[in-house]
């Protein structure tokens, strides 16, 4: 019984604990390649159909740890100023299952060498409870008998991202609702408070030492007036156009990501990253994997001209 209850709690604080950090910054080590998880103004950037398939186990070993799996596409229109997307999520971690649909939209302006694009997404997030599957050591236990909790919680979001060969900055709100229940009853009330937002600040660029060794660096930050300031610092070596390798310093989560890509051709991408936590759930956990690919189609790119951002 005490066995169970033990495991029920690392459940159930380990989900609340990702969930907390998922919804306020991005769960995926990868979003340089997955950018439509951090701004939608991202969507059509590529100049061509997108498709992406992620998947994340976060914190290995921990009973209940969560699960992330995540596919997007999105692309240009025949008028090319205007770009239409779709992102579907679900994360797994003990008894919950959360599951997340958007359709993103974004306009853009084209200069002579760079572009400004603009943003917006919609959708819900849904969550599943199912009670009864918790292991208490009773069987059948009455008191998480019943039927799973289902929620759903609508959403809105907007960004902004300019890029150009050689330099990309973005800024977004990927939600700008927040949702809360009295304990009374088990309906959520959606609402909006600009201290409660979760803005995300990206730069970064590409230095090119030689046609065949690059680096491309790159911030995030987080920022919201109810939590403590968040950074990600990143950097990738980029070798021959074909071998991406580097890493990130997370404070948020207090961890190192290791991370390696290969760009095997113009449409077909494989990404692998590893993150080691530094906190205290390092010391529960032997770390997190999250892998990635990429498919493109319609690509027309020489060798000579990749596309980094």
């Amino acid at each position: 019984m005490i066995r169970g209850i033990r495991t029920v709690l690392t459940i159930l604080l380990v989900g609340a604990s990702y969930c907390a950090s998922a919804q306020s910054y991005p769960g995926f080590s990868q979003y340089l390649t997955n950018g439509m998880v951090i701004n939608p103004a991202y969507t059509g950037s590529r100049g061509t159909m997108s498709t992406l398939f992620a998947m994340k186990k976060q914190w290995a070993k921990v009973e209940g740890a969560p699960t992330v799996q995540a596919a997007s596409i999105h692309a240009p229109l025949k008028n090319d100023k205007v770009a239409l997307g779709v992102m579907y999520s679900r994360n797994t971690y003990g008894i919950t299952i959360d599951q997340s649909v958007y359709v993103t939209y974004a306009y853009h302006l084209h200069f002579k060498k760079s572009r400004l694009s603009f943003g917006l997404q919609g959708g819900a997030d849904l969550s599943n409870t199912n009670y009864s599957g918790i292991n208490t050591g009773t069987p059948n236990d009455p008191a998480f008998a019943g039927e799973p909790e289902t929620k759903a919680f609508p959403n809105v979001g907007a960004g902004i991202y300019y890029y150009s060969s050689s330099v990309f900055l973005g800024a977004s709100v990927p939600t700008f609702l927040d949702y809360k229940s009295e304990s009374s009853t088990p309906e959520a009330d959606s609402y909006q408070s600009v201290q409660n937002y979760k803005m995300l600040f990206l730069a970064g660029g590409l230095v090119s030492f030689s046609p065949s060794f690059r680096f491309k660096p790159s911030v995030l930050l987080k920022y919201s007036a109810e939590e403590p300031l968040a950074l990600d610092i990143n950097g990738n070596f980029i070798i021959a156009d074909i071998f991406w390798l580097g890493g990130s310093y997370r404070t948020v989560e207090e961890s190192v990501v290791g991370i390696f890509e290969l760009q095997l051709t113009q449409q077909l991408k494989l990404g692998y990253s590893y993150d080691y936590q530094m906190g205290e759930i390092g010391n529960f956990s032997s770390g997190s994997h999250e892998v990635l690919l990429r498919v493109e189609f319609g690509r027309k790119v020489s060798a000579s001209s990749p596309k980094f951002f």
